[in-house]
């Protein structure tokens, strides 16, 4: 521990630490449907790009 100036320049404990993990899970297969979205005929587009926007925030492949 130090206690200097810049010290928090110096220390790199607890970095990146965004919470604590949780117990739970979800087992999903290959493939499996994760969620489905309705909505108006004109706006299939943008259902689309934000399904494929939203994808890369999901774990795994």
């Amino acid at each position: 521990m130090l206690s200097c100036a810049g010290a928090d320049r110096l220390q790199t404990g607890m970095r990146g630490a965004f919470g604590k993990p949780l117990g739970t899970c979800a087992r999903v297969n290959i493939g499996q449907v994760l969620l489905s979205v309705r909505c108006k005929n004109g706006n299939g587009h943008h259902a689309q790009e934000a399904l494929r926007r939203a994808k890369f925030k999901f774990p795994g492949r």
